[in-house]
């Protein structure tokens, strides 16, 4: 993945690019795990933007897929995808025949009793107490990743959602964003111990503080 992270608002041009985070490792323990031993196979994540005025043209960015993990007896473990874009600070985004999209969740096998996680990664996250704007064509798409599988079920449940295509946390204070354009599709579920989990949600807003939504087309 890329991050870019400057202390003031800066122009950047993505053109003809693909920018990937990396998959999630695969590990298999063939004796039982002693002690609820923990594993993590989670995707990268694409790309994370600071205070930028980005302009991408013909590019995809993506979450990596979350890995696999067989292990009899693990405790609670992770196989989650990555995000394929996260935007902080103040920043604009511009797109023209461009994909972001999360990855795809894992799988974890660790029986008889202990559940895992497995969720799919979100197209776009925005996360910050600041001024946010979306202009894409209408070619342009953000992509939920979908939910991985996750073998067992607990009282404390595990997770296999779907990833949300645009996920947006409002901490406290205000979060402005402006939607124009674009096509927002959410991840398929995933399933724990056979049973649907799910699906993501197009957008999706969550936090303690408000967040002022702009839909202007899309």
């Amino acid at each position: 993945g890329l991050m870019y992270n400057p202390t003031r608002q800066k122009d950047m041009i993505v053109t003809d690019s693909t920018i990937t985070g990396s998959d999630g490792g695969n590990m298999t323990v063939v004796s039982n795990v002693i002690g609820g031993f923990k594993f993590f196979a989670d995707g990268g994540d694409g790309m994370l933007l600071k205070n930028v005025n980005g302009v991408f043209n013909n590019a995809e960015i993506a979450g990596g897929n979350g890995g696999t993990i067989i292990a009899p007896y693990a405790g609670r473990s992770t196989a989650d995808a990555g995000f394929g874009l996260k935007l902080q600070g103040t920043s604009t985004l511009h797109a023209t025949n461009s994909i972001f999209k999360g990855g795809i969740g894992g799988e974890i096998t660790t029986p008889p009793t202990t559940t895992g996680d497995a969720v799919g990664g979100a197209g776009i996250v925005i996360e910050d107490r600041t001024t946010f704007a979306l202009d894409f064509s209408d070619d342009t798409q953000v992509i939920g990743g979908d939910g991985g599988s996750v073998s067992v079920q607990e009282a404390y449940p595990g997770k296999a959602n779907g990833g949300h295509a645009l996920s947006v946390n409002a901490k406290s204070g205000t979060t402005t964003l402006t939607i124009n354009g674009g096509r927002f599709v959410g991840g398929k579920a995933g399933t724990i111990a056979g049973q649907t989990m799910q699906a993501g949600k197009s957008i999706y807003v969550t936090g303690y503080g408000r967040a002022n939504l702009t839909l202007e087309g899309g």
